[in-house]
C-alpha cells in the first residue's frame, strides 16, 4: 500500500538566510518511492535537506527553489561495502522524517513523501 505523508515548512528570517525545518506527525516504516515539494516564496538559494530519524540522507537539493517530483534511490554495495556503479534500491525508513530548508527568504514549503508501506494493497 502507498500511504501519503507531508512535512508543512514554514522558513523565517531575513532573505537569503532565513531557515525553517518540520517533521512528519509519525514515523514513517517503508520505502520512499517519491517525494514531492511544492515552494512558496523561497530563494533560488535555497537549500532542502531531507533526512531519516537515524540521520539518512534521503535528498539533497542545493539552491532549488523549483516545484517537483524526486525520486531519490541510494547506490547498493557489495558485500565488501564497494558501490556498485548505477545499481539501486528505495530508501528504506523506519522513524520520523525531518525536512529543513536554509539559505532561503521567508515563506513555507510543502513536502509529500509517497511511501511503500508493503503489505496487499
Amino acid at each position: 500500500m502507498i500511504r501519503t505523508y507531508t512535512i508543512n515548512i514554514t522558513t523565517t528570517g531575513t532573505a537569503g538566510s532565513a531557515t525553517g525545518s518540520g517533521t512528519t506527525s509519525r514515523p514513517v516504516n517503508g520505502m520512499i518511492a517519491a517525494i514531492k515539494i511544492d515552494f512558496t516564496s523561497q530563494a533560488g538559494t535555497a537549500d532542502t535537506t531531507i533526512v531519516d530519524g537515524h540521520g539518512q540522507p534521503i535528498l539533497t537539493l542545493t539552491n532549488v527553489n523549483a516545484d517537483g517530483w524526486w525520486y531519490p534511490h541510494p547506490e547498493i554495495h557489495d558485500n565488501t561495502g564497494a558501490e556498485l556503479n548505477k545499481q539501486t534500491c528505495p530508501f528504506a525508513v523506519d522513524s520520523y522524517i525531518t525536512a529543513s530548508i536554509a539559505q532561503s527568504n521567508a515563506g513555507s514549503a510543502v513536502v509529500t513523501l509517497l511511501v511503500n508501506e508493503g503489505g496487499r494493497g
